[in-house]
């Protein structure tokens, strides 16, 4: 394969993950929107206290995952 095609490859391949990482974050922002109207319906104490670590967890997922595409992002954009 010439050098050509493989860096085209790399490119198709990068810009895949991306938009899974994407994905992963979508359903990210789901999970949190979910959880916080569980939460905000009134819950027991300690069901409120471990949606709420819950929900610390997922925001940080979701920072994880969009710090991750921004990255892989611009990584795929400086290569020739």
């Amino acid at each position: 394969m010439s050098p050509q095609h493989e860096t085209q490859r790399m490119k198709r391949q990068q810009a895949l993950a991306v938009g899974r990482i994407d994905t992963a974050s979508t359903l990210t922002d789901t999970l949190i929107s979910i959880v916080n109207a569980i939460r905000d319906q009134g819950a027991p104490e300690d069901t409120f206290e471990h949606l709420t670590q819950a929900l610390t967890g997922l925001n940080q997922t979701r920072r994880a995952l969009a710090a991750a595409s921004r990255s892989l992002y611009r990584h795929s954009e400086e290569q020739p």
